[in-house]
Formats: C-alpha cells, sequence, structure tokens
C-alpha cells in the first residue's frame, strides 16, 4: 500500500506580452518568474522517528526571460534556480546543486527541464555546515513549457 510522494504535471505559461493598446511586440525580451510546486508527503520515521514525519510542499523557484520570434515564444535565459520546502513540517531542506537546459516540445526553446539535487535535516545549519541529521540526497524534476 504505498501513498505517492509526488504529484507531476508539466505546467503551460501562456504569458502576457501584449503591449498597453493590445499589439505583439517582436523580439522584446520579457521577464518573469515561475515557482513549481508539488505536495509531498514526507515520512523518514526510520531515520528520524516521530519528528522526521511532515506535510510539506516540494518548491522550486526561478526567474526567466523570453522573445517572441517568428510568432513563437522562445525561454533565452533563466537565473536564481534554487529549491525550498513549505507546509507543516518538522525537518528542512537544504538545496545543493540545480540545473537546466533549454529544449523543444513544439517550438524551439519553448520548455525548460530544470533538475534540483539536495536533501532534508533536522539539526540547523552553521555556516552551509549540518548540525543534525540528514538524509540521502534527493532529485527533483520538472519542466515549463511557454505557449
Amino acid at each position: 500500500n504505498s501513498i505517492p510522494t509526488s504529484f507531476d504535471l508539466e505546467p503551460e505559461l501562456i504569458p502576457n506580452e501584449y503591449d498597453t493598446s493590445g499589439n505583439l511586440t517582436p523580439f522584446k525580451t520579457y521577464n518573469s518568474s515561475y515557482v513549481w510546486s508539488r505536495w509531498s508527503p514526507l515520512g523518514y520515521s526510520d531515520l528520524l522517528g516521530p519528528i522526521g514525519t511532515a506535510w510539506t510542499f516540494k518548491k522550486v523557484s526561478f526567474s526567466y526571460s523570453y522573445k517572441y520570434v517568428g510568432g513563437k515564444r522562445r525561454f533565452t535565459s533563466i537565473s536564481n534556480l534554487k529549491s525550498y520546502i513549505k507546509g507543516l513540517n518538522t525537518i528542512q531542506w537544504k538545496h545543493r546543486a540545480g540545473h537546466y537546459n533549454f529544449r523543444t516540445t513544439k517550438n524551439y526553446r519553448d520548455t525548460v527541464k530544470f533538475t534540483v539535487r539536495g536533501h532534508y535535516y533536522y539539526g540547523i545549519s552553521v555556516g552551509g555546515t549540518i548540525i543534525g541529521i540528514s538524509t540521502p540526497d534527493e532529485t527533483w524534476t520538472g519542466s515549463l513549457r511557454l505557449k
């Protein structure tokens, strides 16, 4: 009897790229941000006992830029890629690494796929060093497509 630990749907984003007159502005760079969020009940009772149980959301946030080229939207850059958790929890998340790459789903560079790596811990972080109990590293992946 297994409880799913994540629900992963590929979101599609339809950005607002019209000027005040309602006209599209080709080749102009637009900037925005996105937060990927997945509900994830956690249970590390084997490692942390009852304090390791959490009802939380995994979150990955980043800023991005895109252009409207040839009638289609395309990503131009991603920055500030970071992961964290929110919700009712007794443990913390330590973001260790993140990377992304652009993909072509329906149009050139219309999708960004991202991966972050980190681990949960119970204790404190002093200068980036964990003092307490840590879980093994975990990887989260997701994507975002401009429509």
